[in-house]
């Protein structure tokens, strides 16, 4: 509950709308939050790529990917596993 209420504050959400609002409203509010975030850095990272690229050198270029924090999460995420981390995700799963 804590991080969902840092999560929200972080998205504009006031403390009072906070807990007046049911679970489902908060989520809502922040994933819209998160939505902007995001096309706020997609401007960003083209504006940098384009700045970026008028400095380069010659055959050097960037894509707004390049600087947009968002798709370098994605990329992380999105890394294969090794077989030893998923027998380690299956050895946590089955204590549960």
């Amino acid at each position: 509950m804590e991080e969902l209420y840092k999560s929200s504050c972080l998205q504009g959400v006031s403390p009072h709308l906070f807990w007046d609002s049911t679970l489902r409203e908060i989520s809502l509010l922040v994933k819209a939050g998160e939505s902007k975030d995001r096309l706020m850095w997609n401007h960003t990272a083209s504006m940098m790529s384009l700045y970026a690229n008028s400095k380069a050198r010659k055959g050097k270029s960037f894509t707004p990917a390049d600087f947009n924090p968002y798709v370098a999460m994605e990329n992380e995420n999105s890394k294969p596993q090794t077989k030893d981390d998923v027998m380690d995700l299956v050895e946590t799963m089955k204590s549960f």
